[in-house]
């Protein structure tokens, strides 16, 4: 038994579906990454050879301290500057 409100064509029926407009699309959520909790600006900075080198060495520091996580050195330098 058919439904009498649908046409029995299938072209039909999707015909009537598209017709409809966005009330029968589904809006499916963002895709990719969330946004950031944190909001942050890109900066950039200038370092003498002595602050790159310490930075590096706190980088490893921390790096094998926090093991198996992974630390960045923009992380190192966010500390430093709450510290």
């Amino acid at each position: 038994m058919t439904n009498p409100s649908y046409p029995k064509y299938p072209w039909a029926i999707l015909y009537d579906l598209e017709s409809r407009g966005e009330k029968a699309v589904r809006k499916s959520p963002k895709r990719g990454r969330s946004s950031s909790v944190v909001a942050k600006k890109n900066r950039s900075y200038m370092l003498t050879f002595e602050e790159i080198k310490l930075i590096g060495d706190l980088h490893h520091l921390l790096g094998r301290a926090l093991h198996p996580a992974n630390v960045t050195k923009s992380q190192v330098i966010g500390a430093a500057l709450r510290g």
